[in-house]
């Protein structure tokens, strides 16, 4: 056909709407979007740089058409230039759903490379090959049958066997949308392609630039305070440590249990504050209740320290009376040992579970040193889960001895883990928090209990006197579909007595967790195992859960010592409490207990154990053979 017949079927007001969106698009990444630029995002950006190249080809070629600019090698280039950019558009679509679902780069992901790169060649050898545009005889033809299409068609069936190959891989909705948004597509290109009409070509590679960034990127910044997400912060602290750039961060923390969300009117002026107060400053909002304001370094500390100061006077203060929300705030400054997003994290994870309510904390130079430890601890972690050596030297085990007031004898111990690195023991305060936050905690807790185990054998072996030696499991460590077999497979690779063992657990207030920690009770206690509940009246334990659970020892936080020496409410709950207990058949045991008049109290309660500093401290595994040889 001549080239009249081709510019008949064809309205530039589909690529002029591809070019449109296509800046709008661009505008919003470099706004709203600049800090969400992972690898996904990045394909995504280069999506839409190439739709917006090749709609703007394919637009000039049409235009060449319509003023009659017949230089053949000019119209080959331009359609050469709208075909590839397409294709390697497609071919990132392609590359986007493999680290969405992440799919390995497999086999097919090498092939799909290779038809790329011959179907690139061939598309522009084309006006040799006629195999696809190219003039012949003075008319132009454009065969159903090109490289173009054949690699078009190839990815769209791709795509769909995604979709349904790793459906289990996908959010339902997502995997809804995209795929209705495939057959949608599709349906315009077969449309096309019957009528021989291709005005909206360009504008079906848009289409899925528009939804995946509804469904994965959308909302990038609170509406109330302005606060960036955490991709947002994630990639904003990998950006400034790959540019060398200087940050210092305010943190506040929010106790938000008793509401539903941020005041409008406080969130208002947070907005505010960091806006008015610090210029090219960066507010993240990390979870609903947690901000991070990123500020750059520029000059005094001090200065920073007043406008926080005055964030706590003029601002927090008044509205702490309104709202009665607690607040913590840290000031993280000259932090210049940060590596990833997640060192930073595990600094501000850490550093809200020690703080009290509406308290300060400015990091100084001593506990820069204890955070730098942090990032070597979490390395400790992957390690150890790695290496799964049930004799891993890091993990220490100390126990503390605990009474018997029936026989006045040490008859029993909990075991309690300590971390060594380096050579330095650190403080479980520092680690077990950032295990739990983590995930780790399970892994180092096989290992304390095999050493346990193998502290029993001993003791067994040697003839020593003694009922058993606790472990304590959080209750998503026993929640484990594993976690029963994992603890009868190491007490039978050692052959000790069950009896000998005592599993300590700390309950969760999740309903679900209750129903199966209970059942995982059940068949520990079946093994002989004794239960041990802990952290009654400090944790979620009610009367209701406690009776329904197969325990054997009821333990009692150290809060109420504290507290019966203000309160004598506590003392009659203690004591009717104790005696509810023992009706039930459950022995009591008093942890905490560091004066004669604690020991008393306990015994006026009818404590069956006694435990704490007033008869020992935790000491190595290896010395608590002395204790269980004497009254």
């Amino acid at each position: 056909m001549g080239l009249e017949q081709i510019y008949r079927y064809y309205s530039p007001i589909g690529d002029i709407i591809s070019c449109i969106v296509c800046i709008l698009i661009l505008i919003i990444i470099s706004t709203s979007l600049y800090y969400s630029r992972g690898r996904k995002f990045r394909l995504l950006n280069r999506a839409v740089y190439l739709i917006f190249i090749g709609s703007m080809a394919n637009l000039s070629f049409y235009t060449m058409i319509e003023y009659q600019i017949n230089k053949l090698w000019l119209l080959y280039l331009v359609r050469d230039i709208y075909h590839v950019c397409f294709m390697v558009c497609t071919y990132t679509y392609v590359q986007y759903m493999k680290y969405m679902l992440e799919a390995k780069d497999s086999f097919m992901g090498i092939v799909t490379r290779i038809i790329l790169g011959v179907t690139i060649v061939l598309e522009v050898i084309s006006p040799i090959t006629q195999i696809g545009f190219h003039c012949k005889d003075g008319l132009f033809y454009d065969p159903m049958i090109s490289p173009y299409n054949f690699f078009y068609v190839f990815s769209v069936l791709l795509l769909f066997v995604s979709l349904f190959f790793y459906s289990n891989q996908m959010v339902k909705a997502v995997r809804r949308t995209l795929l209705i948004t495939a057959i949608i597509i599709a349906g315009i290109m077969i449309r096309s392609a019957y009528a021989n009409f291709n005005t909206f070509t360009s504008f079906t590679y848009v289409m899925p630039v528009i939804v995946v960034m509804i469904l994965l990127h959308s909302k990038p910044y609170d509406e109330v305070t302005g606060a960036l997400g955490v991709d947002s912060f994630n990639n904003f602290v990998n950006m400034t440590i790959s540019r060398h750039k200087v940050y210092d961060y305010i943190v506040l923390k929010l106790d938000m249990n008793s509401i539903d969300r941020l005041p409008r009117e406080l969130g208002l002026i947070l907005r505010s504050f960091w806006r008015d107060t610090f210029k090219n400053a960066l507010l993240f909002s990390l979870e609903h209740d947690l901000f991070v304001l990123a500020i750059p370094r520029e000059g005094d500390v001090a200065a920073t320290e007043e406008r926080v100061k005055y964030l706590i006077d003029e601002k927090l203060g008044k509205y702490y009376t309104k709202f009665q929300i607690e607040y913590k705030i840290i000031g993280l400054y000259n932090i210049d040992y940060i590596k990833s997003e997640i060192d930073i994290k595990a600094i501000i994870n850490y550093l809200l579970i020690t703080m009290k309510d509406n308290t300060i904390l400015i990091v100084d130079d001593e506990l820069k040193e204890k955070l730098k430890q942090l990032r070597a601890i979490r390395e400790a972690f992957i390690d150890i889960e790695k290496k799964d050596d049930p004799e891993d030297p890091r993990i220490l085990v100390y126990c503390q001895p605990i009474k018997n007031m029936e026989s006045g004898r040490f008859d029993t111990a909990e075991a309690l883990m300590r971390m060594e690195l380096d050579g330095e023991i650190i403080a479980p305060y520092l680690f077990i928090p950032l295990a739990e936050y983590y995930g780790y905690m399970h892994s180092l807790s096989k290992v304390l209990f095999n050493k346990v185990c193998k502290l029993v054998k001993q003791l067994e072996d040697e003839g020593c006197e003694f009922a058993r030696i606790s472990v304590n499991f959080a209750a998503t460590e026993i929640r484990s579909d594993e976690f029963c077999e994992e603890i009868f497979e190491i007490v039978e690779k050692y052959g000790i007595d069950s009896r000998h063992i005592g599993i300590e657990m700390t309950e969760s207030q999740n309903e679900n967790d209750f129903n199966i920690v209970q059942k995982k009770m059940q068949q520990l206690s079946e093994k002989g195992m004794n239960i041990y509940l802990d952290d009654v009246g400090t944790g979620y334990s009610n009367l209701d859960r406690i009776v329904k659970y197969d325990i054997d020892v009821v333990k009692f936080d150290r809060f109420f010592l504290l507290e019966a020496e203000k309160n004598r409410n506590v003392v009659y709950m203690m004591k009717h409490l104790s005696e509810a207990f023992k009706d039930l058949e459950y022995k009591i045991l008093f942890e905490g207990v560091e004066t004669d008049s604690h020991e008393e109290l306990c015994m006026q309660c009818g404590a069956d154990y006694i435990q704490g500093f007033k008869y020992s401290k935790p000491v190595p595994m290896d010395q608590l053979v002395q204790y269980f040889n004497r009254e």
